[in-house]
């Protein structure tokens, strides 16, 4: 059984990263929810089996590519849904420890899949973050993004997904001084991208709207 289990999410996933179009049965059969809440209970019920547990993560970070706005995705959807019987705390360790490391398992060429999982989970029109995230889940990740825009360049490509995420969970949850260890290097990191003659323009922009908003 274990062993199908583990056969069948890889193949998903590997299908998945094709980026090709399934027949409309099989999407809706993995947007299912009852499908979905079957994979958050293999996760957290299997949270110390890496073999159960890895596949289920990677199925879930590819099947979260197909899906541009966090408000129709199922992924997303179902765990707001199914919050008060199931908690998702280890689905989300998890997650926070594969992004503490920069760590995309899936190693997609164009997109970070865990930062855009986050991103997704932070997006304003919902409210999935602030249920299924702690105060502290939250402090921790602005500090790692702010760590890696300490640490990289103004035109590195995860930059401006790193600063996009960062803005999204401005919207809800500012910081301080108080509350951000790394507030003024990240400050002076800002300063840093904009007097780059080679910073990219989307990062100007999100970091202008940052600084804008939040009267930095």
């Amino acid at each position: 059984m274990k062993s199908t289990v583990i056969s069948a999410l890889n193949l998903l996933t590997t299908i998945l990263l094709t980026n090709e179009p399934f027949p409309v049965d099989t999407n809706s059969q993995l947007s299912n929810s009852i499908f979905l809440k079957y994979i958050f209970q293999l996760i957290e019920n299997n949270h110390d089996d890496d073999e159960l547990v890895l596949p289920s993560i990677k199925f879930l970070l590819s099947f979260n590519l197909r899906f541009d706005y966090p408000n129709k995705n199922p992924i997303m959807l179902t765990l707001l849904a199914i919050n008060e019987q199931i908690s998702c705390r280890h689905l989300m360790e998890r997650l926070i420890l594969l992004f503490n490391r920069n760590i995309d398992p899936i190693e997609h060429k164009t997109i970070h899949t865990v930062i855009k999982f986050f991103a997704d989970l932070f997006d304003d029109q919902n409210m999935t973050s602030d249920i299924l995230l702690f105060d502290s889940d939250r402090r921790l990740i602005i500090e790692i993004i702010s760590r890696e825009l300490i640490n990289r360049s103004c035109t590195d490509k995860d930059t401006t997904a790193y600063l996009s995420l960062l803005e999204l969970i401005l919207r809800k949850h500012p910081i301080t001084r108080e509350t951000c260890t790394r507030f003024d290097e990240l400050q002076t990191c800002f300063q840093l991208y904009l007097c780059a003659e080679t910073c990219l323009n989307e990062n100007r922009f999100i970091i202008n709207e940052i600084i804008r908003q939040h009267n930095w």
